[in-house]
C-alpha cells in the first residue's frame, strides 16, 4: 500500500540486474470445460507463480491461454529492441486467437495485467464480433509515457538517448492501448486500478479507462471501473485476488 510494495519490488528487480528472456513465450493452457470460450491472459510472472495470484486472477473456465511476461525484461533503452520483445510475444498469441474467432459462437475474452494490457487490447483488436469481455488491470493508455514514468523501468528507457517520454512513446505507440480501443466492438469492460501506483501511474490508467468509456458510451458497450484508493501496483492486484476468491466461495456457499 501507498507504494511501499511497489518500491520494495522495483528495488529488489534493480538490484538482481536484468534478466534473459526465455526461449520461448508459448503459453501455458489450462482446458477447464468445455464451454466455447477462449481466454487470453498476459501477466507478470509473479501472478503465474503465486498460488493465491493465481487464484484470485486467473479465470477458470473455457480454455484459458496464460502468457507470463515482465516489463523488465521487455522494455529496452532502445525502443527498436522493445518492439521486437513485444510483437515476439504477439505473434505467439493471434495464431490461438484466430482459430477461437473463427469457430461459430466462440467467445474471445482477454485478461491484462500492468504491462500485459498492451497485448490484451491490441489482441482485442483482431477479436472481431467474438469478442465478449476485456479485464484490464492496474494498466496505462500509452506505453512510451508510462514506462518512462515507472519506478522499474524509467531507469532504462531514460538512457535511451531521447529526451522526454513522448519521444520514447512516439517510437512505441503501435503498442500503446489508446491507439486499439477505437474499433473494438460492443462488450464488457472490467478495470481496476490503484491510486498509489508507482509502476504505472494512476493518471496514466485513468486515461485507458476513459478511453474504454468514450468508445463504449458511443456504441452501448457496459463498463465498471473499480478504483482502490492508497493501493500501488501490487496491492492492487492482492485486492482484487482476495476479491475475486470471496466471490467464487460465495457463489458456491
Amino acid at each position: 500500500m501507498f507504494g511501499i510494495i511497489d518500491r520494495f519490488y522495483a528495488f529488489r528487480k534493480c538490484r538482481k540486474g536484468y534478466f534473459k528472456p526465455p526461449k520461448s513465450w508459448k503459453p501455458e493452457i489450462i482446458l477447464y470445460d468445455e464451454k466455447p470460450t477462449s481466454w487470453f491472459c498476459f501477466v507478470p510472472s509473479i501472478v503465474s507463480k503465486n498460488l493465491y495470484l493465481r487464484k484470485g486472477l486467473l479465470p477458470r473456465e473455457g480454455t484459458v491461454y496464460v502468457y507470463t511476461i515482465s516489463s523488465f525484461n521487455l522494455i529496452k533503452q532502445d525502443p527498436l529492441e522493445t518492439l521486437h520483445g513485444l510483437n515476439e510475444i504477439y505473434s505467439e498469441a493471434v495464431g490461438p486467437m484466430e482459430v477461437a474467432r473463427d469457430q461459430r459462437g466462440h467467445a474471445i475474452k482477454i485478461l491484462g495485467i500492468s504491462l500485459g494490457n498492451v497485448f490484451g487490447v491490441r489482441l482485442a483488436s483482431q477479436a472481431g464480433l467474438s469478442l465478449q469481455k476485456i479485464v484490464s488491470l492496474v494498466g496505462g493508455g500509452r506505453l512510451g509515457i508510462s514506462a518512462w514514468d515507472s519506478i522499474l523501468t524509467g531507469h532504462i528507457v531514460k538512457r535511451s538517448g531521447l529526451r522526454n517520454a513522448e519521444e520514447y512513446e512516439e517510437k512505441v505507440s503501435s503498442f500503446s492501448p489508446i491507439r486499439s480501443i477505437a474499433g473494438l466492438p460492443k462488450f464488457d469492460v472490467n478495470i481496476c486500478l490503484g491510486t498509489n501506483d508507482m509502476l504505472i501511474r494512476y493518471h496514466h490508467g485513468i486515461e485507458l479507462a476513459d478511453s474504454f468509456k468514450k468508445q463504449q458510451e458511443s456504441i452501448g458497450g457496459r463498463l465498471h471501473c473499480t478504483v482502490y484508493p492508497g493501493a500501488d501496483h501490487g496491492s492492487t492486484m492482492f485486492l482484487v485476488a482476495g476479491r475475486n476468491i470471496l466471490s467464487h466461495a460465495l457463489k458456491y456457499r
